[in-house]
């Protein structure tokens, strides 16, 4: 996708303002999200034009900074904790790409958003952690790659950061929200968008979407330690 198409499927001209872009982007995401009988695709492709445009701004001087209020985190662009202002991946998102492409899987564990246990996860009980999961989705022959994510949070604090966020504005991945009697977890697939993409480069989009996600929550990636 160009920039032009993605400015034209946001209905944004130029000069671009990243304030307008969030709230074009989530005023689009409440009538085409599929949970509100969207179009799957639809929704995207919008996805990808506002990580388009996100990138972009992350690059330029107007881009504001994300700003909390009322104590619960913002919606921070994929492009500023998950990639450098060059497009690279951090160290922690290289590291799940990679383990992602050679096993087929590979997990991470946390304790909550901002919580001082979070150095020591690895060595807590189930239940206190919160665990991100991603797999790639076995497929017949020529068909597409997939990667399932899957955030799952068991400790009290966990649960409610996974209860709290608002998924429809974070870029790279239409995510689903299931409740259970001791866990919270956010669900979402992305797929290749043809047959002929690498596994690799689906897997460097699955990381990253995983990433957005952890920025809005407060829980940045470089936080979290690799399972077992």
């Amino acid at each position: 996708m160009d920039r032009r198409t993605a400015l034209a499927l946001l209905g944004l001209d130029d000069p671009l303002d990243p304030a307008v872009l969030r709230a074009r982007f989530r005023e689009l995401a409440r009538t085409h999200h599929p949970d509100h009988g969207g179009d799957a695709a639809a929704f995207r492709r919008l996805q990808d034009a506002s990580a388009l445009l996100q990138a972009e701004l992350a690059g330029s001087p107007r881009a504001a900074p994300p700003r909390v209020a009322r104590g619960r985190p913002s919606r921070v662009p994929v492009t500023m904790a998950a990639t450098s202002r060059a497009g690279t991946l951090s160290a922690r998102a290289e590291e799940l790409v990679t383990r992602l492409t050679d096993r087929g899987t590979c997990a991470v564990v946390s304790c909550a958003p901002g919580s001082r246990l979070n150095r020591f996860a690895a060595s807590l009980t189930a239940a206190a952690t919160g665990r991100l999961v991603l797999r790639v989705v076995p497929a017949g022959p020529g068909a597409p790659a997939a990667v399932r994510l899957t955030l799952d949070g068991r400790g009290r604090r966990a649960r409610r950061a996974l209860a709290a966020v608002d998924p429809t504005g974070v870029p790279g991945a239409t995510w689903s929200r299931h409740r259970g009697d001791a866990r919270t977890a956010l669900t979402a697939t992305v797929t290749a968008t043809d047959a002929d993409e690498a596994p690799a480069v689906v897997a460097r989009r699955a990381v990253t979407a995983a990433a957005a996600l952890l920025d809005a929550l407060g829980w940045p990636l470089e936080g979290w330690h690799p399972e077992g």
